[in-house]
């Protein structure tokens, strides 16, 4: 017959699938706090466009359309 294998595979407490965080027991702790941690620092980044007096509204209307569009998946 068959020969037994033996293999063990070690557990991951997680994984990154495109882009991604999944947890091993599905539940979304860790991704939900690495993105809200992403998305703050992303708004603290474009505070300083929109604080910024000597900017036009559409150019920064422009800036800000393109950092979210580099954000998108390609």
């Amino acid at each position: 017959g068959p020969e037994s294998l033996d293999i063990h595979i070690q557990p991951k407490l997680g994984l990154k699938y495109l882009g991604t965080v999944i947890s091993h027991d599905g539940l979304p702790g860790d991704e939900l706090g690495r993105r809200i941690a992403t998305a703050e620092a992303d708004f603290l980044a474009l505070q300083k466009v929109w604080r910024h007096s000597l900017l036009t509204t559409l150019r920064k209307l422009q800036i800000c359309k393109s950092f979210f569009e580099s954000k998108l998946p390609a």
